[in-house]
């Protein structure tokens, strides 16, 4: 078993998410989301660049769906894990968020902590096996310890979690961990309404009736959904990428958004 100093002393080693690299990671999934691939094969096409960057052999995405525990395994180990719960009959998607959050979330409070390290699958998947059963879970799995880190609104609401679970001794990626669920959050946002608890996979059309738009911000707006960037867009409109990010904030303005992926979710379909 690796001990904790050996498994910093290969973290030390491991290459940090920078902000480059995850702002670079988020422009091309939202182009992906606004060509219309859904969320969850958009993960599983990242898989090899989340297990590099966690070293996680299972991660779990789980989200709040309408009170109801919305999760997407991902990793090298998912298929192993699938088979597993299924044969201890345990259905993730039968899960209540309401558990959960209230079992985390006191522990988070009274840690005064952004995480938590898990040690057993019991805490996961409490309450649906014995003792001994999460016993022989484990010992089947590999299972060595998972982390959960909490995923927030822009108001702070908790919507719900990313697990990054270990097996066979494998050493996590620490410090990447919370820049990596950062990620995950700000590319969750847009797809979830706060207000009916909802989470889309695609973007969704949700305007009815277009606002007044000058000549140039129609033009760029057609633009931006060809999913073309900011700096494409100045270069073809001959502009600086100053004067595109100035009229974007007019357009957010009007449409009442804070992200591409937002606005592409009222404009879809409509007729710019």
């Amino acid at each position: 078993m690796l001990t904790t100093q050996a498994c910093q002393q290969i973290d030390d080693l491991s290459t940090e998410l920078s902000q480059n690299n995850i702002n670079e990671k988020i422009i091309s999934i939202q182009s992906q989301l606004i060509k219309g691939h859904s969320f969850q094969a958009i993960m599983k096409a990242n898989t090899e660049f989340i297990h590099d960057a966690t070293n996680a052999d299972i991660m779990a995405i789980c989200i709040n769906h309408q009170k109801q525990l919305s999760i997407d395994f991902l990793g090298t180990s998912k298929k192993q894990l699938l088979i597993l719960l299924k044969k201890y009959n345990i259905q993730p998607q039968s899960l209540m968020i309401d558990d959960l959050l209230t079992h985390y979330h006191s522990d988070l409070l009274v840690n005064k902590r952004q995480a938590l390290e898990i040690d057993s699958l019991e805490k996961v998947f409490d309450g649906l096996l014995n003792k001994l059963q999460y016993q022989q879970l484990e010992s089947e799995l590999g299972f060595s310890t998972s982390f959960a880190y909490p995923l927030y609104t822009s108001k702070g609401g908790h919507i719900g979690y990313a697990l990054y679970f270990y097996l066979n001794n494998h050493c996590p990626h620490v410090n990447n961990l919370q820049p990596m669920t950062d990620l995950l959050q700000r590319i969750i946002l847009p797809l979830y309404d706060r207000h009916t608890q909802t989470f889309y996979s695609k973007c969704i059309r949700i305007v009815n009736q277009p606002l007044h738009l000058t000549h140039t911000e129609k033009r760029i707006v057609r633009k931006l959904l060809e999913a073309k960037t900011y700096k494409i867009i100045a270069t073809e409109m001959y502009v600086s990428i100053n004067t595109i990010k100035t009229h974007m904030k007019h357009i957010f303005e009007k449409f009442e958004v804070n992200s591409k992926i937002e606005l592409f979710n009222k404009l879809k379909g409509s007729h710019i």
